[in-house]
């Protein structure tokens, strides 16, 4: 889980994550569904999410997305720090519906 130390700016990018498209709530309407059902194929072409001005932050299937985010999380952050799905130097596998349930 992202804990962000500043909640004005956590509430922004929530924020922004409202109204993306057709959608009320790209997080509950579009990103939780492909989760649930577990195509994995799907999530990874999707955005992970929209800065506060609506640009897409990447997509998830793309690694170098992932460690680009801090900024946006945390523009103020004195150590870089990114995002790795491995485990034990080993890339996570993608059937983890299960463990995510």
């Amino acid at each position: 889980m992202i804990k962000l130390t500043d909640l004005e700016h956590q509430n922004k990018l929530l924020k922004a994550q409202e109204h993306v498209g057709a959608h009320i709530n790209y997080l509950m309407d579009v990103l939780k569904p492909v989760i649930e059902r577990g195509d994995w194929d799907e999530l990874e072409s999707l955005d992970i999410g929209f800065t506060v001005t609506g640009e897409s932050l990447g997509k998830i299937g793309d690694d170098e997305a992932w460690r680009k985010l801090q900024p946006y999380f945390e523009p103020r952050a004195k150590q870089t720090r990114t995002i790795d799905f491995t485990l034990d130097g080993k890339v996570i596998e993608r059937n983890l519906k299960n463990q995510l349930k």
